[in-house]
């Protein structure tokens, strides 16, 4: 470069350097950004309470997984329920009285839907009703012709279902349940 270009080019850059200085001295020192958010306040609470109810509707309308898995028609399996029976103890005349209860649901399947919806089907027979996970997703109720039955869910995969009775229920013996088609 020939020497009266780099000198113009100094004498720019200090001129520069110097009006930048100025102007940071000169300038007026800006609030505190908390400060000027101060006046907002109480809106920003009410901006910020309404944002977090929203986050817990959304999170409250996704089914668990749990729920995801259940939401599925299920058919009752006669062999793999005295199976599970007889690896639990069960005695001759449960399995008997269990086999004669499985005889007449051979064909019965069970439909769970959003909304706690519940459909049982035989050939014959069609009802409606509602379901409701329990104690932590651990009890499965069904109400059904207004007579709820609650049971203990043992076991619950995509697809195996293992209904147990509660202690003492002997009107709700344990039931095995396998996958009968897609997902809902």
């Amino acid at each position: 470069y020939p020497p009266k270009i780099m000198g113009s080019y100094r004498f720019f850059n200090q001129k520069l350097v110097k009006e930048v200085a100025t102007s940071l001295a000169n300038r007026k020192p800006q609030p505190n950004l908390f400060r000027r958010l101060k006046k907002y306040q109480s809106s920003m609470r009410y901006l910020l309470l309404l944002l977090l109810l929203l986050i817990l509707l959304c999170a409250a309308c996704v089914p668990s997984e749990t729920e995801q898995l259940l939401m599925q028609s299920w058919k009752y399996d006669m062999e793999a329920t005295l199976t599970e029976m007889e690896e639990r103890g069960a005695t001759a005349s449960e399995l008997n009285y269990m086999r004669s209860i499985m005889i007449g649901l051979q064909e019965a399947s069970i439909t769970f839907m959003e909304k706690d919806k519940v459909r049982f089907e035989m050939p014959d027979l069609e009802v409606e009703g509602t379901w409701k996970l329990q104690k932590k997703e651990t009890e499965l109720m069904l109400l059904l012709e207004e007579t709820p039955q609650v049971s203990i869910i043992d076991h619950l995969s995509t697809d195996t279902l293992i209904l147990a009775p509660q202690s003492g229920d002997t009107s709700n013996p344990l039931r095995v349940l396998t996958l009968k088609m897609e997902k809902l």
